[in-house]
């Protein structure tokens, strides 16, 4: 008995009253007391709402807890939504009449065969494009995401994926005209789930960081290409004991404003085999040249049959690598060889949408996709991303010996990279890294870092006249002589050692011209040369590291010499004759002029001090 405690004492509980069954619940009672059509509801319910119920033990749970109005009502909620709604007021029918109960299972059953997905699917299902979708692949495009789904599920690899065309001309006894047929066969071991084949979005790789698709649409539209507008009577794929083909039909009266097809699959059933499928069939003129077309999409995957990736400078699985690419000698000025990207071991345009081989002098690779720019055509890699967010991926996980091996590797190249090269990028990549571990390299004495500041190509033809190779200004961090160090070892032999008077009219000059007015970067230092051992150079002459005039110079007045040093500092801007030179030039001279005009005093303590020098 219960009791309820009050001031003073206890007193007695009315009892609750007893809930009056609802229409509902009697119906949950009608069910259970029908061995065979609870036995169908609480399989169907298990199947249908595997988020719900793990087993089906875990759906009979659910159902014989419904014993109040409330448990009923979610109950009828659960299977209106699962096989039609009015399914569950359809069982209160149900009776003790054997005629009327199988009545109630045939109306149950055709409610359970209406919403099961597989039957529809059987029956054919349209998805929900028409022929207008006006989608556009080509058929590489077509193609590639065919193979994609094949080259994922093996492990990023075609090997062992096996991809076949059957080729066949058979007449037609009607009108005696050969039809000739191309079959695409490609098969691999791997099985799946039909039910990916029957909705777009559907994928089990949006989260995978190594595949490429992610979007649920690669063979649906595949398909759709293949048959409406490339020539292909025949997509199907299939699996384990199952088998999908996709075609056009008409669609409903009333589906649509006007009569149009639609896009459909169906599903049907085949004798259980291991591994999946994708069968393709052309008809007609081409359809050889069709079918292999389509499976020259291979290339577009790793495999070890694909040359851009044998004999690879570095490759670590699970991150990527490169293969350095040597200069085509047919090329215009010797011009470096392009290559391919890979993302995820797929290739990937680089810097252009149109082309594939862009990559100057590498073939490049990831095994990873990259997912803030993952699109529907994994269409383009731009430089800066290719720059910034690839290639340092790559770098980290070189190690030193990595790293030095793929410095030597490059060595075709070196001489042939521009600065906006992807090689360059790699190899500056390279070079820091080694910095950073304080590496340095051993550099044959032909090859010369690149030092030379703008303006001074006529050293830098100087030096490759005399059989020098010009290299990324960069790797003289690692090791390489500097073109800046060579040419002024180059001159030396010129060079007339200044004498102290010499040295000091040196410095002298330097200072005289920046209180005149010369830029500070164009107060230059001065090499000596006498005349009567060097022919070539008249009085003076310009380089971008210092001036050469002659000893004699020195022995003139102070103008003199400044306009001389002055001539030389105008040559910045080109050669005699050059417009912009002779600009320079009178623009220097008049500085002297007015300089001369409005600081006479000043100009005469400077001209005392240039004679005072003994």
């Amino acid at each position: 008995m219960i009791f309820e405690r009050f001031r003073g004492g206890f007193s007695e509980m009315p009892k609750p009253k007893k809930e009056k069954p609802g229409q509902l619940l009697q119906i949950a009672h009608k069910i259970r007391r029908n061995p065979q059509i609870y036995s169908q509801i609480v399989e169907q319910l298990a199947e249908r709402n595997p988020e719900k119920f793990k087993s089906v033990r875990e759906a009979q749970r659910y159902f014989d807890s419904a014993i109040t109005n409330l448990g009923a009502a979610g109950l009828a909620r659960m299977v209106d939504e699962s096989f039609g709604a009015g399914t569950f007021r359809t069982l209160s029918f149900l009776d003790e009449k054997q005629d009327r109960a199988r009545s109630v299972s045939r109306l149950l059953q055709r409610n359970i065969e209406n919403t099961d997905f597989e039957r529809q699917a059987e029956r054919g299902r349209y998805l929900g494009l028409l022929e207008t979708y006006g989608i556009s692949w080509d058929m590489v495009k077509t193609s590639r995401d065919c193979l994609q789904n094949f080259f994922d599920a093996n492990g990023q690899t075609l090997e062992g994926v096996r991809i076949n065309i059957q080729n066949s001309e058979e007449t037609d006894s009607g009108i005696n005209t050969p039809a000739k047929t191309s079959r695409v066969f490609i098969e691999s071991d791997q099985d799946y789930d039909w039910r990916e084949l029957m909705h777009l979005g559907a994928t089990t790789k949006q989260n995978s960081p190594t595949s490429a698709g992610g979007f649920g649409e690669g063979i649906k539209m595949a398909a759709y290409i293949l048959l409406l507008g490339e020539g292909a009577t025949r997509v199907r794929a299939g699996s384990r004991d199952w088998q999908v083909d996709y075609y056009f039909k008409e669609l409903p009266v009333g589906a649509y404003r006007e009569p149009i097809r639609g896009f459909f699959a169906k599903k049907s059933k085949r004798d259980q085999r291991n591994g999946n499928y994708l069968e393709i069939i052309f008809e007609g003129d081409g359809a050889e040249e069709r079918a292999q077309a389509f499976i020259e999409a291979r290339d577009l995957f790793y495999s070890n049959e694909n040359p851009d990736f044998q004999n690879a400078s570095f490759n670590m699985p699970g991150v990527g690598g490169f293969k350095v690419l040597p200069p085509k000698e047919d090329r215009y000025f010797t011009d470096s060889d392009k290559g391919h990207l890979y993302i995820a071991g797929q290739r990937t345009h680089y810097d252009s949408r149109d082309e594939w081989e862009t990559v100057n002098d590498l073939n490049i690779w990831t095994w990873k996709k990259l997912e803030e720019h993952a699109d529907r055509d994994r269409g383009l890699i731009t430089r800066s991303e290719l720059k910034d967010e690839i290639i340092p991926i790559i770098v980290e996980a070189m190690l030193i010996e990595d790293l030095k091996k793929s410095v030597y590797d490059f060595k075709p190249v070196w001489e042939y990279m521009q600065f906006y090269h992807p090689s360059y990028y790699l190899l500056e990549g390279i070079a820091k890294k080694l910095v950073e571990n304080n590496v340095q390299l051993e550099f044959e004495g032909i090859y010369l870092a690149n030092d030379l500041p703008m303006g001074s190509s006529w050293i830098s033809q100087a030096l490759k006249d005399k059989g020098y190779k010009l290299c990324p200004g960069f790797m003289g961090k690692i090791g390489m002589k500097g073109a800046r160090e060579q040419f002024m070892d180059w001159q030396n032999h010129y060079r007339v050692e200044a004498g102290p008077v010499e040295a000091r009219k040196i410095e002298f000059l330097q200072k005289a011209a920046k209180i005149i007015g010369l830029p500070e970067e164009e107060s230059k230092s001065m090499w000596l040369f006498n005349r009567e051992d060097e022919n070539s150079i008249f009085a003076g002459q310009y380089n971008p590291e210092f001036y050469w005039m002659s000893s004699e110079s020195l022995d003139q007045s102070l103008i003199d010499a400044l306009h001389l040093y002055f001539h030389e500092a105008a040559h910045k801007d080109g050669p005699h004759g050059e417009p912009k030179f002779d600009y320079t030039l009178q623009e220097y001279i008049q500085k002297i002029q007015r300089f001369i005009v409005d600081h006479r005093d000043e100009w005469q303590q400077l001209d005392n001090e240039w004679n005072a020098i003994k």
